[in-house]
Formats: structure tokens, C-alpha cells, sequence
């Protein structure tokens, strides 16, 4: 058998399943039909839920913040969107992104990378529903993100962890933590506490970290959430509320009123 000159070249006749091991034992979903991650996030129910709330989103053009691998833009096309709009950040993420997009022959998806907050402080671009499923809580200032998401679209799908003192006070295993701190700040008059979060996580060495641009982050109240999307004129559904180790979490469906 000849050997393979080095590891940068690969032997076997062209599969998916080489382009998958590009990141063996890095992948966080789990690819259909592909060895690779355990989070059905191709799959995701808090994406089909949103979908429906939406009333579909055959041509529509979507937002995404942070699309991770590329499985809820999977399901965005597949659902009929005309144009995905994926802005990624971590450059590993951004690859797996790439790599999907081939793999699963997505036409009407783009992924950029960068850092969508400063984007879209500045954007005047609108869409017809911004989905942003994992990101708020790595943010370090989630509520005038969360305000700009609100000026993009008329409707938002928001997946994120949030401080529930009542299912997580400053008692708590969790909290105490986590935590490093609690800011007040103010948003159209009213205040709201920023519980601010350092990664305890190593993200120089953990090829698997998937957090925010910065080392420090912060959460909000769920309160402080709902009070967001009321100040700019919307109402809101909530489900998929879960306390577990990671913290309690929500999904949040954002119509404008009279949209």
C-alpha cells in the first residue's frame, strides 16, 4: 500500500462522510444521516414552532444570528425561505456552516462571517423574521441587541437563557457560579439589572466552545425581555420555558402589532 504523502490529503474516493471528518469529534448537531453531533438542531421543534407561528416563511427573507453549524438555515430553506441571511462569528462554526451548505446543496442561504452586533447596530436592512436562537445570553450588551433585532424585522423568533430569581435565585449552585456582578441599566426610561457572566469554560483550548465574541457576557431578566419587545410595539408568545443545569430558558415569538 502506498502511504498518503501527509494528513492534509485524503485517499478515499470523494464521500460526505470525508467532509464530515474535516471536524471529527468537533460537531455539536447532528447532521442527517451523517456521523457527527447529538443535538437534533436539523430537526429542532423550537424552529418548526416558530415556522408555524410565522405562517410559514415560503418567500420570505430570513435574518440569522449566529447559525452555529447551519441546522436551523437547513431548515429555514427547506421551509421555502427566498433568502437566509446567516451571519456567524466563530470561525470554526463558520466552516461547519460552509461545509453544510455544500453538503445538503443550499442555494438560498449566506453565510458571513463576522460579528453580526456592530452590523447590525448600523444596518438599515430589514427582513421578514430575524431568528436569533442562542445568542442573547452570550452577548454583553444583550438589551441593545435585542432592541436593534426588534428595528430588522416585524417578526422575531429569540431562543435564550435569561436570570429567573424565582427558579434561579443568587442562592442558587448555578448562579453563584456563574455570576460575577449585577449592573443597573436603562432602557427607554425604565431600569433593568445586567447580571454580568465570565466563561469558566476555556475557549483557547476547547475545540467544541460555541459562546460569544467576548469573555465576559450578560444576562437579562425575562422580564427585562418581554418589556423590550413591548417598548418597540410587539406581542408576544411564549414557549419551551425549561430549567436545567444550564439555566432557565425560553422561546419568544415577537409579532408587531397589526403585522
Amino acid at each position: 500500500m502506498e502511504l498518503v504523502v501527509n494528513d492534509l490529503y485524503e485517499d478515499r474516493a470523494p464521500s460526505p462522510e470525508a467532509v464530515v471528518a474535516l471536524f471529527d469529534g468537533q460537531w455539536v448537531s447532528a447532521l442527517p444521516g451523517l456521523p457527527s453531533g447529538d443535538v437534533p438542531l436539523f430537526g429542532d421543534d423550537r424552529i418548526q414552532w416558530a415556522i408555524d407561528l410565522a405562517g410559514g416563511v415560503a418567500g420570505k427573507r430570513v435574518l440569522e444570528l449566529g447559525p452555529l453549524e447551519g441546522g436551523h438555515t437547513f431548515m429555514l430553506e427547506r421551509a421555502g425561505a427566498v433568502d437566509v441571511r446567516a451571519i456567524e462569528a466563530n470561525t470554526l462554526c463558520y466552516l461547519k456552516c460552509l461545509l453544510v451548505q455544500q453538503l445538503f446543496g443550499l442555494k438560498r442561504s449566506r453565510f458571513e462571517l463576522g460579528n453580526f452586533v456592530p452590523w447590525l447596530l448600523e444596518t438599515e436592512e430589514t427582513y421578514d423574521l430575524v431568528v436569533a436562537a442562542g445568542v442573547l445570553y452570550h452577548l454583553s450588551d444583550p438589551v441593545t441587541v435585542l432592541d436593534a433585532i426588534c428595528r430588522a424585522g416585524d417578526q422575531v423568533y429569540l431562543w435564550t437563557h435569561y436570570v429567573d430569581l424565582e427558579l434561579m435565585p443568587v442562592t442558587d449552585r448555578r448562579y453563584k457560579r456563574w455570576f460575577v456582578g449585577v449592573e443597573e441599566h436603562e432602557h427607554r426610561g425604565r431600569t433593568y439589572p445586567l447580571h454580568r457572566r465570565a466563561y469558566k469554560r476555556n475557549p483557547t483550548s476547547d475545540p467544541k466552545f460555541i459562546g460569544g465574541v467576548h469573555t465576559t457576557t450578560a444576562w437579562v431578566e425575562k422580564q427585562t425581555i418581554l418589556d423590550v419587545f413591548e417598548a418597540n410595539g410587539f406581542e408576544v408568545e411564549v414557549a419551551h420555558e425549561a430549567n436545567n443545569h444550564s439555566g432557565p430558558s425560553a422561546s419568544f415569538f415577537a409579532r408587531k402589532k397589526g403585522v
